[in-house]
């Protein structure tokens, strides 16, 4: 697993979870699975996790043998559900 993380700066809204959280979430279990909803340019990837206790989901891309935070955030009953199921 790669261990480096490229951080984002966040403009606008209120952001609860801190990207240099990232590094504490529990990777095992993780459900990573391929963002294909658009075309970014970049493979892009998407996880469901728990930090902290709580399950949150991260966008990420990897870039250079780091990963690239693009988002996180709390995850809603739709994804709970999904990870639920994992």
């Amino acid at each position: 697993m790669l261990t480096t993380f490229t951080l984002l700066v966040v403009t606008g809204g209120i952001l609860r979870l801190d990207f240099a959280d990232v590094v504490q979430l529990e990777w095992d279990p993780t459900l990573i699975f391929d963002d294909e909803r658009h075309n970014y340019g970049e493979r892009r990837k998407t996880a469901l996790g728990l930090l902290d206790g709580r399950l949150v989901v991260i966008a990420f891309t990897e870039r250079n043998n780091n990963l690239r935070i693009i988002s996180m955030r709390k995850a809603n009953n739709r994804e709970a559900k999904i990870y639920a199921k994992f």
